[in-house]
Order: C-alpha cells, then sequence, then structure tokens
C-alpha cells in the first residue's frame, strides 16, 4: 500500500484557459499603455532630471574632495604683525595663533611708520583759496597764508599763534 505523506504546493506549468488568456491580454495592454505614457513624460521631464542629477554630482565631488583634503576653506579672523627690523609682515590666525603669511613691507606699510602729516592735494589747496576769498571774488587784504593751505600750514608751522 502506498502512504501519502503531507501535502504541499510548488509553481509548476499549468496550460491558460481562455479565461486566463483574456486576463493577460488586458494586463499587457494596460502595461504597455502606462509605458508609452511614461515615456512621454520622462522625455518633458528628462532635462530637468539631468539637471538636477547633475547638481547632486557636484555636491557630492565637493563634499568627497573636502573630505580627502581633510579640511575646508573658511573666511578666518587675522592679524597683521609688523616687524620693523627685518622689514616684514606677519599675517596671524587669531583661532590658533599660527603664522599663515609673512611678506616683505610695501614702501607705503613703510612710511605709515614715520607718522608724517597728511600733504593736502592741489584741489584741496585750490579749494581752500577760493573758500578764502570774498563773496565777490576779491581776496581780502588780512588774509593769512594759513587761510590758504588749511592744516598743513599749521601742522609744519604750528598753530596760529595768538594775536
Amino acid at each position: 500500500m502506498n502512504r501519502l505523506g503531507q501535502e504541499f504546493r510548488r509553481e509548476l506549468p499549468v496550460d491558460l484557459s481562455d479565461d486566463d488568456r483574456e486576463f493577460w491580454v488586458r494586463k499587457a495592454t494596460d502595461a504597455d499603455s502606462a509605458v508609452i505614457e511614461l515615456e512621454a513624460e520622462k522625455k518633458e521631464s528628462n532635462s530637468d532630471y539631468a539637471e538636477r542629477i547633475k547638481r547632486r554630482e557636484a555636491e557630492r565631488t565637493d563634499a568627497l574632495n573636502i573630505l580627502r583634503a581633510g579640511h575646508v576653506v573658511k573666511m578666518v579672523p587675522c592679524s597683521e604683525i609688523y616687524h620693523w627690523r627685518e622689514n616684514t609682515i606677519d599675517v596671524v590666525r587669531l583661532d590658533t595663533g599660527e603664522v599663515v603669511e609673512t611678506r616683505t613691507m610695501r614702501s607705503e606699510e613703510r612710511q605709515a611708520a614715520l607718522d608724517f602729516p597728511r600733504v593736502p592735494t592741489l584741489a584741496e589747496r585750490n579749494q581752500a583759496a577760493i573758500d578764502a576769498l570774498d563773496w565777490d571774488g576779491s581776496q581780502p587784504a588780512e588774509a593769512d597764508p594759513a587761510d590758504y593751505w588749511g592744516s598743513y600750514w599749521d601742522s609744519i608751522h604750528g598753530q596760529k599763534e595768538a594775536a
């Protein structure tokens, strides 16, 4: 006598009935229509997606480059330290105290240490002379040269003496 074992299921080929054929034809037709519709949408938005993908790829590349380098470039507060004898200037990071650059002083930086008074430009001197004239354009008889030269005259010859 043959003994039956436990029942179980297994995937095996089964011939299609007419109803099964009709079901699978509808399924294929619906899927084909959906594919055509999606391809049309894809063409419309393909350029948009391509641009979005490029932007994200650039962001990824930037992030990976920063990770490889181990640092990121940021604006950091710095200060200059003047070394008059050596004629150099050190640029120092204020967050770490590290010297990031040493350079030779430019001529205007060397002269700044001498602290000469500012010399008025020709235009400033001319304007001072015009301002000293009376309203009718004549020069007052008691005109003082300091009125024409302004603070430059005072810086060279001292303040006007009290009369």
